[in-house]
């Protein structure tokens, strides 16, 4: 069981994190129930554990907001075994999952979807590699989740959810699933979407369309076809997904597609 305070004594140099005093003259401080509550002047008489960690350099740990964690510390991927410890090496202490989507044969109906999210969240509260906090467990948006689904997995711990690995034909479409993990109190990292525009989209075809209409009006040779035939490309594709570009995004605003 984890300390409920943790004090730390003889620290050799403190960093903050705060660039406006990045060192600290302190050379202890408390933990309490995993929060930083005193710095400096320390009594170790009311710790129920202390670390003397001898002189040596304190300071934040960094965090991975993205990570795609699996089974412990092994990712199919990349055939790797070991990849989270390591990271402790380069000062990341906690990883955030953002979908269990590397592993093998992942479930993508709304029964089994959940079953990985649970087993995910809660297969790292008692595994840290390498003293590593990992928050796994992060449900990824699928169509036929109802509202009574992120409801029920919210109640066994999962807060964090994955838009965009989905069976969704439009991203559009999975604004309902969307809202409803959210209402869950469910945190949803989207990775496909960003703001798009519907001027800007017009925009971008008229000026396709004249830069092509140019061309054909002017002296035409052989570069002006090839610049046309290059032109009609992009504008083909834009006029042929027209109805995505000028939908809804999922926050309610108009989007463009995006990494």
């Amino acid at each position: 069981m984890e300390p409920r305070t943790t004090a730390m004594v003889n620290i050799g140099i403190l960093l903050t994190g705060d660039l406006t005093g990045p060192i600290s003259d302190a050379d202890s401080l408390l933990i309490e129930r995993g929060t930083i509550t005193a710095i400096g002047g320390v009594d170790t008489s009311t710790a129920d554990r202390t670390i003397d960690v001898g002189g040596a350099t304190v300071g934040p740990g960094l965090i991975d907001s993205h990570c795609h964690v699996v089974l412990g510390d092994y990712t199919p991927r990349q055939n790797t075994v070991g990849f989270l410890s390591s990271y402790v090496h380069g000062g990341i202490v906690q990883a955030i999952s953002a979908g269990e989507i590397h592993t093998p044969g992942r479930p993508t109906d709304r029964v089994g979807g959940k079953a990985l999210a649970v087993a995910s969240r809660h297969w790292w509260d008692g595994y840290r590699p390498n003293g590593m906090k990992v928050h796994g467990g992060s449900v990824v948006i699928e169509p036929d989740l109802t509202d009574e689904d992120f409801l029920e997995i919210a109640g066994q711990g999962v807060w964090l959810a994955k838009f965009g690995f989905g069976r969704y034909a439009d991203p559009a479409d999975g604004l309902p699933q969307v809202r409803a993990a959210q209402a869950a109190g469910i945190k949803v990292m989207a990775g496909l979407l960003k703001r798009r525009s519907r001027l800007g989209y017009i925009l971008t075809v008229a000026l396709l369309a004249v830069m092509i209409l140019a061309s054909l009006l002017d002296d035409f040779g052989l570069a002006d076809l090839l610049f046309v035939l290059v032109t009609l490309m992009p504008l083909a594709l834009l006029i042929k997904d027209r109805a995505w570009y000028v939908r809804p995004s999922l926050d309610g605003q108009q989007a463009q597609p995006g990494a």
